[in-house]
């Protein structure tokens, strides 16, 4: 439910991620209310912990291709299969961006020392959202991001295209 939650999030007007390559962030009462209902949902610490998680995130990756999957063998709409693809798109690039935030995968180096050999992974990172938040709402972080959502979309499809080549539907639980 939370990831579809934020999907439609993600996808209602005022989205900065819905507008074309190029395009300024607006200031307008839709973006205010996208910001406002992102931060409610991403706000809350169990939510946010949820949805940055390993499980979510592949959960977002098979949703991906899958409908990329059902797109190429004509079991949807192109025009439904295309806003499932980027739908899912989208939410792996703002998790993916609330994870990097908040320091999942990085080595914590010792208070005591500066030696990056002996440093541990941190147990508990701790995803982080504002920072994610405030770079979508910028004009160049709006890019940046409508880049890496493309980006995502391209890596996918040659992926689900080996899908068909090689006889892995199964895999995708398609």
């Amino acid at each position: 439910a939370l990831l579809s939650t934020i999907a439609q999030v993600l996808r209602m007007e005022g989205s900065p991620l819905n507008d074309p390559q190029g395009t300024a962030v607006s200031r307008s009462p839709a973006t205010t209310q996208f910001t406002g209902l992102a931060a409610k949902i991403l706000g809350n610490p169990g939510a946010l912990s949820a949805l940055a998680g390993h499980h979510t995130c592949a959960r977002a990756r098979l949703q991906l291709l899958r409908a990329m999957v059902q797109r190429e063998r004509g079991d949807v709409s192109e025009e439904e299969a295309t806003a499932r693809m980027t739908e899912a798109a989208r939410v792996l690039v703002v998790m993916g961006r609330c994870r990097v935030a908040g320091g999942v995968g990085e080595k914590k180096k010792p208070a005591d020392s500066g030696e990056a050999e002996e440093a541990e992974e941190d147990p508990e990172p701790t995803p982080m959202w504002e920072p994610v938040l405030d770079r979508m709402l910028t004009d160049e972080g709006a890019d940046e991001m409508r880049d890496e959502v493309a980006a995502v979309l391209d890596q996918h499809a040659l992926l689900a295209g080996s899908f068909k080549k090689f006889g892995f539907e199964g895999s995708c639980g398609v």
